[in-house]
């Protein structure tokens, strides 16, 4: 998506983020529908995210447009293909395996492989059967509360001169400290909650910042940012199989590829104890101040530049 005109309106421009984001969702809802691209859940995951960081940051501006049923509704159909999500990722590490696992490990590779197949496909009907047609109900009503205001912008906000630029530095201002705040708590590569926060935090802060920069500004602000989250990313993927392979030894598998799913759960283990040395090596205790100061400055760049369209106003 085109960078935003951040001296426009602060509404105006969010109205204009929110219809691109829609419309890149509707794109992967239609691809998700007839099967034939692969990444088109991907796709249709990052635009609702975007869609929902979007109405959720800009919503004082979009109040009068937007209202909250809409923006709950977003929130709830991103949530529904998150089995999916996870299913497909989980696939991915148990197939890099290959024969890594050996002879011991290979039953219950293939038996969680099926597993995984299987929580795939039942994931996949939930979505086409329940999430398309909610997507579809959403768009309408969203499309139509953007149509019925594209006409006439918020002349309160016109009139005090509320930039985009301001706004975005405000909600850059308010992530950025809500991302200090969580990555504060994370103290142990078990600390699952407190990991899933940042990671949250860190994906709204990339895709606030997203539509702001180009160029170098992209390079040097959302690139260390997108490292942050994805590496929050892996961490937390790797906590959710360590569930999934729980409920397995517990209660869901065969005994007899019970020590192989152990084995597996070992391994899954040990990659999480050297996801978690390397963010806090990188970002609990090194860079993350770095990162952090660089937002807060970004943040502090748009509201002068704010300031300095609204002078001439």
């Amino acid at each position: 998506m085109r960078p935003a005109n951040i001296d426009l309106p602060a509404d105006e421009v969010a109205r204009e983020l929110v219809r691109g984001y829609l419309d890149a969702a509707a794109t992967a809802r239609a691809q998700i529908a007839n099967g034939r691209h692969p990444g088109a859940l991907h796709d249709l995951r990052v635009a609702l995210r975007r869609l929902r960081v979007s109405l959720r940051a800009y919503a004082p501006y979009v109040a009068d447009t937007i209202p909250d049923k809409i923006r709950k509704r977003a929130r709830d159909l991103a949530r529904v293909t998150n089995v999916a999500r996870d299913a497909e990722v989980q696939l991915a590490w148990v197939d890099s395996l290959g024969r890594k696992v050996g002879v011991v490990g290979r039953p219950g590779r293939r038996w969680l492989r099926a597993h995984l197949v299987a929580q795939r496909k039942n994931a996949y009907h939930t979505i086409r059967s329940k999430a398309l047609p909610e997507f579809d109900r959403l768009s309408r009503r969203l499309r139509h509360a953007l149509e019925s205001r594209a006409a006439a912008p918020s002349k309160k906000h016109v009139r005090r001169r509320i930039r985009f630029a301001q706004a975005a530095g405000r909600c850059l201002r308010e992530n950025t400290a809500r991302l200090s705040a969580d990555l504060g708590r994370i103290g142990s590569v078990d600390d699952e909650a407190e990991v899933h926060a940042a990671r949250i935090a860190a994906k709204r802060l990339h895709y606030l910042v997203e539509p702001l920069v180009t160029g170098k500004e992209a390079a040097t602000v959302l690139k260390p940012l997108k490292m942050l989250q994805d590496r929050l990313g892996a961490l937390h993927d790797r906590h959710v199989l360590a569930r999934n392979l729980d409920r397995a030894l517990k209660s869901g598998a065969p005994g007899d590829v019970l020590p192989s799913l152990c084995m597996l759960a070992l391994r899954n283990r040990l990659e999480a104890d050297g996801l978690y040395k390397d963010i806090a090596r990188s970002y609990l205790a090194g860079r993350a101040p770095v990162l952090l100061r660089m937002l807060r400055d970004f943040a502090r760049k748009l509201a002068a530049r704010s300031v300095h369209s609204a002078s001439r106003v």
